[in-house]
C-alpha cells in the first residue's frame, strides 16, 4: 500500500501481509478480515472515530495504529500486534471534552528498561511485549482511562516462553507505565491469564506488564548516566538511579527524591525529581560551551554514600558542551535524537543534520571512542575515519540539511560517537553527534581446554575438583573483534549433559582483552561432556550505553526490529566438553544382623545389606554423579570380607541368598546397584565348623584408573588381604564389625513318668575354635510343632499297656528360645509307656537329611538347614534327633522316707 496516502474504505484478506509504503489514512472503515499490515516506519490513520472506523475478525497492525476518540466515553481496540503474535490493546475513555488521535503500537520482547531492571517489572517472569499509547494532532482531552494490555494471541492458552516468560504468574502481573523518563505503578484492574487492566490512567507513554521486582532492601548510592558529551542548547539525555547496591546490580524501586546539583546556564527537565522503579530519564539543556560537572543528593531517603557518574563503562562526572555543527542520527529521525545499537561489520546509514550556524563545509568525519580523553569531543581517540570513504567535503545548509551517509566498522566499541570538523580557517570547529551508541560483536565463539568429546581418553577432570578453562572470542562472521572489552557472562541453565546436565562453580570470566577472554576456574559437577547451546555465553552489558535509552530490543537477535538490534549478543552452540569423572567413591551400604537382638549371624543364614546401591560415585561437594553408568563407568567393584584384621580376605563367601551366586552389579545414574537389586546376602556355611568371626569386616573398593583422587573411596578404612597397614583401599559397610558363627541346633535326650507331660532340652550352639557351645546371644531361632517328626515308637519287654504309640501322644509343643535354649514339650493322652524318637526338621541337606533309621514324617521345614550338625556322616549336614521314654527308667529305690 503507498500508491495513494488517504483512502476511503479499506479491506485486507487471504494470506500473507501488507506493508505500507507511507503515511496511509483510511477515511471510512478498515476491514481486517485476515493478514498482517506492516507500517514500518510509517502510521495507518483511521480518521474516523473508533469503534466505528474498523471492523475486525483476524489479523494485525505490525507499528504504528492511530485511532480518533470521539468525545463523551469510548471503548475502541487497537489490534496490533509485533513479530511474536497479536497483542492487542482496549482503551476506555472517561469524559473525552476534545476529540483526538491516540497512537498506539506494541513491540516484541521485554521494554529495555525491564531487562535494565528499573521499570518496576520483573524481565525474568513477565509478558514478553511492551506496549506504547501517544497523543496525536490535535491533542486529545479526556479525564482518565483505562488500558487492557493483552499479552497472548488466544484467550485460551499462553505461548511459553514466546508470550509469557516460563514461571510467571499472570495473577501477581501488574502494569508500569513510563512518561517523561519517570517509571510509575497505575491501579491494576481485571487480571486475566492473558490480559492485565491499569485503571484510572491520566495520562499516555510507553506500558510494561509483569510481575514486579524485588527492591533491594535500602538505597545504597545515586548515579548518573550521561553521554560525556552534549551540544549547546540540546536536551541532553542522563539517566537518575536508585541502586541498591555499589555496582548497582540492584535497584532500589521504591520512591526515591533527588535534588540535582544546578548546572551553569543549564537547565533539568525536573529538579528535583521523584521517582520510582529504580530510575528516571531526565534531560539536561546547556547554552554555553564547555565543562560542566553533574550531581546530586538523594533526600527521600538519603544515604550516606556519594552520588557517583558514569559515561558508559568510565566513571566521571564530566559532561563536556560544545557549539556543536552536525549531527548523525538514524535516517528520518530529527536532530539531536538517539543512535540505535551496530553490528561490527554490518554497513548501516544514518542523516547528517545540520544544526544552523550557517553555511557548514564539512571536510572530516570520524568515528571515535568517547571512553577515551579527558578534554571532551576533541580529545576522543579516532577509531576510523570515513572522510574519503564518504566523499567529503560536503556543505550543509538550509537549502542542503540532511544527507545520508553509510558506514561499517569492523570491529567493536562500547561507548562511541561521530566527530565531525569543518573547514573553518585558522581554526576548524569540531563537535561530535549529539547521541552515543555501542557498535557489539554479532557473537562469540566458545572453546575450551576440556577437548575431549568421548567417552575415554584423556584430558580428564575430576567433577568439582579439577578446574578448565572456558575461553569466549567476540566475533563477526568468524573474525574476532579485538575491540571489544567486556566481560561475558554464562547461563548454565543452557548447558547440557550426557545425558544430564550438572553444575558449575567458578564460572566466570575476566573481561576481554583483544576481544577474547578466558575464564580459567570453571568447574564442572558432573561424568560424562556437556555442551553448551545458543547463547549460553552471553554479553548484556556492553551496549549499556544503548540499553539505558532503549536503543537495542531485548533478547538476541543480530535481525533488525522496528530498526534496533539486541542488546545482548551471545555465543553460538558449542561442545562436546570433557571429559569428566567422578572425583571420589562413597560407601553407603550398610549391614544388618540376621538376628539384631543378639546382634550375630549365622554362617548360611540370609542377612541384610542394604540399600541395593551399595556404592555412589560423587563429586567435590558430595553429590551423586548421575552420569557415571555405561559407556562413562569403567569402574569395578570389589568386594572383601577379613575377621580382626587378620589379612586373610574371606570375601569368596560373601555370596547373594538364594543363588549363591558371588556379589556382582552394575552402575546405574552413579550407583553401584546390586544384581536384581538385591540385598539378601549370605556368609557361606562349609560342611566343617570354621571361626567363629566376632569381628568380621565387610566392604568394598572401587577401582577406576581415571580417578586420581587418593584414596578413591571415601574414608577407606582396610585391606582385607593385609594385615595391619595405613594405606587403605577398602572401605567398610557401616555396621560392620559384624559377628558371624558356624552354628548348629542340638535336642538332649529326656526321660519321665508316663504320668506327667515330657519336657526335652534344645538349645543353639556355635563352633568355638575346638568345639560347639551354646549361643548365649541366640534369642531368634525359632520352629514350631509342624517342624517336628516323631518316629521309631518303642516299649520295654514286658511293659503293661497302654503302650506309647503315635494314637496317645497328645500334643507337641515348643517353648520360645531364650539365651540359646528352648524346650519341647510331649503330652500323651493316656498314661502309656514306652518311647519315641523326634526329629527337627531344619531342611538338612545331607542324604538322608536324618541319621539313618529316622524319619521326618510329615514334618515341614523349618528353614534352618544353617543349624544342621554332623550326627551322623562326615559333614554337618543333618537334622537333630533326641529320644523321650515314658515310665521306661524307674528309681532304684524300693522305698524312701522323708522325716521332718
Amino acid at each position: 500500500m503507498g500508491a495513494y496516502t488517504t483512502y476511503n474504505n479499506v479491506g485486507v484478506s487471504g494470506g500473507g501481509g501488507k506493508t505500507l509504503g507511507g503515511n496511509v489514512t483510511v477515511g471510512g472503515v478498515l476491514t481486517l478480515t485476515s493478514g498482517n499490515i506492516a507500517t514500518g516506519g510509517y502510521m495507518l490513520t483511521l480518521s474516523a472515530s473508533c469503534p466505528g472506523s474498523y471492523s475486525w475478525t483476524s489479523g494485525h497492525i505490525i507499528g504504528d495504529l492511530s485511532l480518533r476518540f470521539p468525545t463523551g466515553s469510548t471503548t475502541c481496540d487497537f489490534h496490533v500486534g509485533d513479530s511474536t503474535g497479536y497483542a492487542p490493546i482496549t482503551v476506555t475513555m472517561t469524559s473525552v471534552t476534545t476529540a483526538g488521535p491516540v497512537v498506539g503500537r506494541v513491540d516484541a520482547g521485554d521494554h529495555p528498561d525491564s531487562t535494565a531492571g528499573y521499570s518496576g517489572v520483573d524481565a525474568a517472569k513477565s509478558a514478553n511485549h511492551y506496549w506504547t499509547l501517544s497523543a496525536g494532532t490535535p491533542t486529545i482531552a479526556y479525564t482518565s482511562y483505562s488500558a487492557t494490555f493483552r499479552f497472548c494471541a488466544s484467550t485460551g492458552s499462553c505461548a511459553s516462553p514466546s508470550e509469557v516468560d516460563t514461571g510467571a504468574n499472570t495473577s501477581n502481573f501488574i502494569v508500569a507505565r513510563k512518561a517523561s523518563g519517570t517509571w510509575t505503578l497505575p491501579t491494576v484492574g481485571t487480571r486475566t491469564t492473558y490480559s492485565t487492566q491499569a485503571t484510572s490512567l491520566t495520562g499516555l507513554g510507553e506500558f510494561a506488564v509483569g510481575e514486579p521486582t524485588t527492591s533491594a532492601a535500602a538505597l545504597h548510592h545515586i548515579r548518573l548516566a550521561h553521554p560525556g558529551s552534549a551540544c549547546t542548547s540540546n536536551p541532553t539525555s542522563i539517566a537518575v538511579q536508585a541502586c541498591g547496591d555499589a555496582n548497582c546490580t540492584s535497584y532500589y524501586t521504591g520512591s526515591v527524591t533527588v535534588d540535582l546539583d544546578a548546572v551553569t546556564n543549564g537547565t533539568w527537565s525536573s529538579d528535583p525529581v521523584t521517582f520510582t522503579g529504580g530510575a528516571a530519564a531526565l534531560t539536561l539543556t546547556v547554552t554555553t560551551t564547555g565543562a560542566r560537572t553533574l550531581g546530586g543528593t538523594a533526600t527521600s531517603p538519603t544515604t550516606g554514600n556519594p552520588t557517583r557518574c558514569f559515561t558508559g563503562g568510565t566513571e566521571t562526572c564530566s559532561l563536556m558542551v560544545d557549539s556543536c555543527i552536525l549531527d548523525m542520527v538514524e535516517v528520518g529521525a530529527a536532530a539531536y535524537t538517539h543512535i540505535y545499537t551496530k553490528l561490527a561489520n554490518v554497513t548501516f546509514q544514518l542523516d547528517g543534520k545540520h544544526l544552523g550556524g550557517g553555511s557548514q563545509k564539512i571536510v572530516k568525519v570520524e568515528l571515535v571512542n568517547a571512553d577515551t580523553g579527558s578534554t571532551g569531543c576533541t580529545g576522543h581517540m579516532q577509531l576510523q575515519d570515513y572522510s574519503t570513504a564518504l566523499g567529503l567535503p560536503e556543505t550543509f545548509n538550509s537549502g542542503n540539511p540532511t544527507k545520508i551517509f553509510s558506514f561499517a566498522y569492523a570491529n567493536a566499541v562500547a561507548n562511541a560517537r561521530f566527530r565531525m570538523t569543518n573547514d573553518d580557517n585558522p581554526t576548524p570547529k569540531v563537535s561530535c553527534s549529539s547521541d552515543n551508541f555501542t557498535i557489539r560483536p554479532q557473537a562469540y565463539t566458545v572453546t575450551s581446554s576440556a577437548t575431549n568429546t568421548g567417552s575415554s581418553g584423556t584430558p580428564v577432570f575430576r567433577a568439582g575438583t579439577d578446574a578448565f578453562s572456558v575461553t569466549a572470542t567476540a566475533v563477526y562472521s568468524g573474525t574476532t573483534t579485538t575491540g571489544y572489552t567486556g566481560t561475558p557472562k554464562f547461563d548454565a541453565t543452557l548447558a547440557t549433559g550426557s545425558p544430564n546436565a550438572g553444575t558449575f562453580t567458578g564460572a566466570t570470566f575476566v573481561a576481554a582483552s583483544a576481544g577474547v577472554s578466558t575464564g580459567s576456574t570453571f568447574k564442572y559437577g558432573e561424568v560424562g561432556n556437556f555442551s553448551l547451546q545458543d547463547n549460553a555465553v552471553y554479553d548484556d552489558t556492553f551496549a549499556t550505553v544503548d540499553s539505558s535509552n532503549g536503543d537495542c530490543t531485548s533478547g538476541f537477535s543480530n535481525t533488525l526490529a522496528g530498526g534496533k538490534y539486541s542488546c545482548k549478543f551471545g555465543s553460538a552452540a558449542a561442545g562436546p566438553f570433557g571429559r569428566f569423572v567422578p572425583d571420589h567413591f562413597t560407601v553407603v551400604g550398610a549391614l544388618a544382623p540376621a538376628c539384631a537382638a543378639g546382634s550375630y549371624t549365622y554362617m548360611g543364614q540370609s542377612f541384610t545389606l542394604s540399600p541395593a546401591g551399595v556404592v555412589q560415585a560423587r563429586n567435590a561437594a558430595n553429590g551423586v554423579t548421575t552420569n557415571y553408568a555405561a559407556p562413562y563407568a569403567p569402574g569395578t567393584v570389589t568386594f572383601g570380607a577379613e575377621n580382626a584384621d587378620s589379612g586373610t580376605d574371606l570375601k569368596d563367601s560373601l555370596v547373594f541368598t538364594g543363588t549363591g551366586l558371588a556379589l556382582s552389579g552394575s552402575w546405574v545414574a552413579g550407583e553401584y546397584i546390586l544384581t536384581d537389586s538385591a540385598t539378601a546376602v549370605t556368609f557361606t556355611r562349609s560342611t566343617t565348623p570354621t571361626g567363629p568371626y566376632d569381628a568380621l569386616d565387610i566392604g568394598l573398593t572401587v577401582t577406576d584408573s581415571d580417578v586420581s583422587t587418593v584414596p578413591l573411596v571415601t574414608g577407606a578404612d582396610m585391606n582385607p588381604a593385609v594385615a595391619g597397614g595405613t594405606a587403605f583401599t577398602y572401605k567398610k559397610f557401616s555396621g560392620s564389625p559384624q559377628r558371624m558363627r558356624y552354628g548348629r541346633l542340638r535336642l538332649l535326650n529326656a526321660y519321665g513318668s508316663e504320668r506327667l507331660s515330657l519336657p526335652m532340652v534344645w538349645e543353639t550352639q556355635y563352633w568355638e575354635s575346638q568345639a560347639f557351645i551354646r549361643n548365649f546371644r541366640d534369642s531368634c531361632t525359632s520352629f514350631g510343632s509342624a517342624n517336628i517328626a516323631l518316629d521309631n515308637y518303642q516299649s520295654p519287654p514286658k511293659a503293661v499297656p497302654p503302650l506309647l504309640s503315635a494314637s496317645n501322644v497328645g500334643t507337641v509343643t515348643v517353648g520360645a528360645i531364650s539365651a540359646g535354649r528352648g524346650t519341647i514339650t510331649l503330652a500323651p493322652t493316656v498314661h502309656a509307656t514306652g518311647s519315641v524318637d523326634l526329629v527337627v526338621n531344619l531342611g538338612s541337606t545331607g542324604l538322608p537329611s536324618n541319621c539313618a533309621g529316622l524319619s521326618s514324617g510329615t514334618s515341614t521345614s523349618a528353614g534352618l538347614a544353617y543349624l544342621s550338625g554332623q550326627w551322623c556322616g562326615a559333614a554337618n549336614d543333618r537334622n537333630p534327633t533326641a529320644r523321650a521314654s515314658f515310665g521306661v527308667y524307674k528309681s532304684p529305690l524300693i522305698y524312701r522316707r522323708e522325716n521332718y
